[in-house]
Formats: C-alpha cells, sequence, structure tokens
C-alpha cells in the first residue's frame, strides 16, 4: 500500500503552527472544474464524519494554482519553500499543505486520504479555509491543497 502511495507521487504533508496578521478576504475563489471536483471530495469526506465544510479562499487558491503549475512543469511534486509566504497577511495560526501526483482527481483524493497525515489535514476541525490547485499535464494531474485554520 505505501508502495502505491508512493508510486502516485505523494509528498509528505507539511504543518505548520505559527500566529499571523490581519484578516482574511471572504470573497470565495475562482476555481477549474478539477478543482471543484476535488473540493467537492474533501467537503463530502468531512461532511460524512459530522465535520464542517471548508470555505475557499481566492488567494489561497490562486497560490495553489501557480504550486501545481510549477510541479507538473518540473513532472513531480514537491512543498512549496516558505508555505506561510503564501498564507499572505491573513489572520491563521495553522497552515498545511497537501501535494499530489495521480492519473485523476479521484485517484488523487483516494491516496491522500490513505495518507494518515494527508487524512489528518483533510479532515482537522481546527482547518476552516482552504485554497485547491489542480492542473493536468502529460495524462497525470498535479494537486496543491493548501489548509488554513
Amino acid at each position: 500500500m505505501l508502495a502505491r502511495t508512493l508510486r502516485v507521487g505523494l509528498a509528505l504533508s507539511v504543518s505548520l503552527v505559527l500566529l499571523g496578521g490581519q484578516m482574511a478576504t471572504s470573497a470565495s475563489a475562482k476555481l477549474n472544474e478539477r478543482e471543484r471536483r476535488l473540493h467537492r471530495y474533501v467537503q463530502n469526506a468531512r461532511q460524512s464524519r459530522g465535520i464542517p465544510g471548508l470555505h475557499k479562499r481566492r488567494g489561497l487558491s490562486r497560490e495553489a494554482h501557480r504550486h501545481s503549475v510549477r510541479m507538473a512543469r518540473r513532472g513531480s511534486t514537491y512543498h512549496q519553500g516558505c508555505l506561510s509566504c503564501s498564507a499572505g497577511h491573513s489572520n491563521w495560526s495553522r497552515l498545511a499543505e497537501n501535494v499530489a501526483k495521480a492519473r485523476s482527481v479521484r485517484k488523487a483524493h483516494r491516496a491522500l486520504m490513505r495518507s494518515r497525515t494527508h487524512k489528518r489535514n483533510i479532515l482537522c476541525r481546527c482547518h476552516d479555509r482552504v485554497g485547491y490547485g489542480v492542473v493536468a499535464r502529460g495524462g497525470w494531474v498535479y494537486v496543491t491543497q493548501i489548509f488554513m485554520g
């Protein structure tokens, strides 16, 4: 099972507990179809366990999408060097990032949910905001999820 997870190109999740600055805007993010599908998978996973849904944030999704573009160009998954930099001046105390590479959004979500640390990020009650980036290239989808609480 672990070997399969590694084959789909999952990177270890990164969680940070830090103090932030000002309040985030409440404007919802414009997502592409794959990103909307991923959001539904995440919301359903949380809802089925009685966990409140996540609010999409434009700035987080913009940064997540940019990171997925960079990963697609390289053909591999990796974490951002400075996750707190992507949070900007938002009011936050927790950040987490999941990245994945798979043949479809559904397969990426399933692989993330099979990984204890990635699943913890998706289901953490401490997160209330999220940004998604999903980019398709060469038969693969590159996924970035940025969680904020």
